[in-house]
């Protein structure tokens, strides 16, 4: 056998190899049927029209979602054979649920600074008992303050206005806003009463 022909076989040989090695990685995802929603949505030209695909499973929390996203969001990779997030066994878990453990943990140990402020506790005698320095409590210990104050205007029936972005405390807000966050909290999520329309969409 020649080089070229050597080197030709070696490559269908390694490539086959990987054909078979993404094959056999894609067979270990459930795949689902989801509605997603196509076209654009504008005043001109319509709403988006909903249409059915196969979706990827998350082997660890369940969601259904594109190719990219399970990846992106989960950590899982249809593309990648063996792409398990943190190194972790299939299926154990994924992005998702070490994120919202993280921001659990994060939400007990802000709970137990606020109970331990209610107490009476310095800033350095907090630091001793959560993992977090006393200047990073004292910062923390100014906004809870603020947010008592703001709850207690708009507990009189005052309007509160507040920066918007990701910590946007809603309660507080007067609207409409661009802000995400408050499209989650709001009583009306869809912005259909607050929010502005701008080329067809709602902000």
């Amino acid at each position: 056998m020649s080089r070229a022909s050597a080197a030709q076989l070696a490559l269908f040989t390694e490539m086959t190899g990987r054909a078979q090695a993404l094959a056999d990685w894609q067979a270990r995802f459930a795949r689902v049927e989801m509605v997603i929603m196509v076209g654009p949505q504008t005043a001109t030209h319509g709403p988006q029209i909903p249409r059915t695909v196969l979706g990827w499973k998350c082997p660890a929390c369940g969601d259904v979602t594109s190719e990219f996203l399970i990846g992106n969001n989960h950590g899982y990779h249809p593309d990648r054979p063996g792409s398990v997030p943190f190194r972790a066994e299939f299926g154990s878990t994924c992005v998702k649920l070490h994120l919202q453990a993280a921001h659990k943990a994060y939400d007990e140990r802000r709970a137990k600074i606020r109970h331990l402020i209610a107490a009476g506790l310095d800033d350095e005698q907090i630091a001793a008992q959560v993992p977090y320095t006393a200047s990073t409590i004292a910062g923390w210990r100014k906004d809870e303050a603020k947010a008592a104050r703001l709850a207690a205007k708009a507990a009189k029936g005052e309007i509160v206005t507040v920066g918007h972005g990701d910590g946007c405390p809603c309660a507080f807000c007067d609207g409409p806003c661009r802000c995400p966050s408050c499209k989650q909290f709001r009583a009306d999520p869809l912005g259909t009463e607050t929010g502005e329309l701008v080329d067809g969409r709602l902000f």
